[in-house]
């Protein structure tokens, strides 16, 4: 049989963390919703006042991106910017609540505009990294990782996703080192043993990484990546059905992670089952459309299965997503 491709995602299993320190969003039928739609309403009175009243606008802002209007949030830290240009910290805010609707290059152009006016700002950095690292620019978010972590070495959260950067670097070695450093701070720590997992596999060292991923269960039963992971390993280990049990959960807890359906096309595949690995090579497509990876891997089961026509359709799609990525 053709050795299928896995699917090597390194998803980021961590949530809301992204620029600045991660701010709880507020659901709208809470108490706490109301009371920042009052306090809105109070700024917006005192901008009345004084329409060049730059801390109202700034606290205004604030409220805003707490009940998740960040579009409303940036109008507000134009407002503040224009009436104080050398103000790093609203500079920060518009390219924290850029980050959150997801325009990337816009929250570095802020981030950056930040970082030049107070060199040492480590949410500047932290910010930008982030964003550069979600555009796949990870050479650049590791020089800000790195930046980060020399203006304050004591928060492991820096040194995790330093060494997801690194992962996705292939300097996994080097990763392991800062997901070490990870579980000195932060002994219990899923995340980091997943992740450390995640690099021993990369180098061979399947044993080591089960038993990485292991820890990360056992600390949380409900980490949908962890399992999505080890599945992959144990089908490293020849252990198809403990891989597809754990690919099963995976899914069950997740539904939206592509990664997952691949892993489980590629494991229902060497049981043969190429019609229900053609189903999750699908079902991969339908979240992440644009991945060649997974065209591929959908052409090499329709060749085994010997639907040459539709795997030669599979290999043209993957070759032209390929070459669509590099111009």
């Amino acid at each position: 049989m053709k050795r299928f491709f896995f699917l090597f995602y390194l998803l980021l299993a961590a949530t809301n963390i992204f620029g600045q320190r991660p701010t709880q969003q507020v659901a709208m039928d809470t108490v706490q919703y109301a009371d920042y739609r009052n306090r809105i309403n109070d700024q917006t009175f005192f901008i009345k006042l004084d329409p060049k009243d730059a801390e109202a606008y700034l606290r205004r802002s604030f409220y805003k991106s707490q009940i998740q209007d960040e579009k409303g949030a940036i109008e507000d830290l134009d407002k503040v910017i224009e009436l104080k240009p050398q103000d790093f910290r609203a500079l920060n805010s518009r390219g924290f609540s850029k980050q959150k609707i997801k325009d990337y290059k816009g929250a570095i152009e802020d981030y950056s505009k930040a970082i030049e006016l107070k060199s040492d700002f480590i949410d500047g950095y932290y910010g930008r990294a982030k964003c550069e690292y979600k555009l796949g620019d990870f050479t650049s978010a590791l020089k800000d990782f790195d930046k980060v972590i020399e203006i304050d070495s004591s928060d492991f959260e820096f040194f995790l996703f330093r060494g997801y950067t690194k992962s996705e670097l292939k300097e996994h070695r080097s990763a392991i080192e800062d997901f070490n450093y990870v579980l000195k701070l932060s002994p219990n720590n899923a995340k980091a043993y997943n992740n450390r997992g995640m690099s021993k596999f990369f180098l061979n060292d399947f044993i080591a990484a089960l038993q990485d991923m292991n820890v990360a269960i056992n600390l949380d039963p409900q980490y949908a990546q962890a399992y999505n992971k080890r599945g992959q390993t144990k089908l490293m280990l020849k252990d198809v059905k403990g891989a597809l049990n754990d690919l099963d959960q995976s899914i069950s807890l997740d539904p939206t992670n592509a990664s997952a359906y691949g892993n489980r096309a590629a494991v229902k595949a060497e049981l043969k089952k190429y019609d229900e690995a053609i189903e999750d090579c699908s079902k991969a497509l339908e979240i992440e459309p644009t991945n060649p990876v997974t065209y591929e891997n959908r052409g090499n089961i329709y060749e085994e299965w010997g639907l040459t026509q539709q795997a030669k359709a599979d290999f043209r799609m993957a070759d032209s997503l390929r070459k669509a990525q590099k111009k």
